[in-house]
């Protein structure tokens, strides 16, 4: 078996891989001794035994004084660093996916779960002159009162103009809030009591659409296109003007 081409394919430099097959063969060594045995130079040496303790494929143990040593894991540790890599894309994957384009002016679609998450969605709002909105404030300030608190002060701070269109049941309490938070750029329509609460929040702003459930279990949606952020934004003026 040519492990020397199995570790390339692994992604080990040739470098590492003759450091890394030195001290699985010979155990404890020092800087000076590996780079006398591999014939790596000592300065590249320091380096290449930097990248494989991060891959975690080696040990660092201290010797007399300042000096160090180092000492090959155990071989199974090309399984935990191929794990951890794994463990990695895929946690980035669905933020991969939304960048992926195959065809020039598609839509960048991004998910969001929790309301951790769904808390960076607002702060991303926080980047424009102007906001649309239409969900039911009672419920943000129910479920994130002070997110709320901070995110409403700095819309103040930013000069931020909200044109929001609130359920009916938001009108008594939260709205007083939102106006005396906001200020004069807060603008606000009421949707008639015969509708029902909602548990949903649109937020629309430059080029995006987000799309955010504030019931368990807590996901969004955000659309990046701006021709349907221009449709949007021209159904909430037309709905916000109607309710006035």
């Amino acid at each position: 078996m040519d492990i020397i081409a199995h570790l390339k394919d692994f992604g080990l430099k040739p470098t590492e891989i003759k450091v890394y097959l030195y001290l699985l063969e010979n155990g404890i060594s020092s800087p000076a001794q590996i780079a006398k045995g591999t014939g790596v130079l000592r300065t590249n040496a320091y380096h290449v035994l930097r990248d494989l303790l991060e891959a975690g494929l080696i040990e660092e143990q201290s010797g007399r004084g300042d000096r160090k040593t180092y000492i090959a894991s155990d071989p199974s540790a090309l399984l935990r660093a191929i794990e951890s890599r794994r463990e990695t894309i895929t946690r980035i994957l669905p933020d991969l996916r939304s960048l992926y384009t195959t065809e020039k002016n598609k839509p960048r679609i991004k998910f969001y779960s929790g309301l951790k998450q769904i808390q960076e969605i607002y702060l991303s709002a926080l980047d424009t002159k102007e906001l649309y909105a239409l969900g039911s404030t009672d419920v943000l300030y129910t479920l994130m009162p002070e997110f709320m608190e901070r995110w409403t002060a700095e819309l103040k701070h930013r000069d931020i103009a909200i044109r929001d269109i609130i359920s009916h049941s938001s009108k008594s309490n939260a709205l007083s809030k939102m106006s005396g938070a906001v200020g004069a750029n807060y603008g606000a329509t009421i949707l008639p009591p015969t509708n029902e609460d909602i548990v949903t929040d649109l937020l629309l702003w430059n080029n995006n659409l987000a799309l955010i459930t504030l019931a368990e279990p807590y996901f969004a949606t955000v659309i990046s296109e701006p021709h349907m952020a221009r449709t949007f934004r021209l159904i909430l003026k037309i709905l916000h003007s109607k309710l006035s």
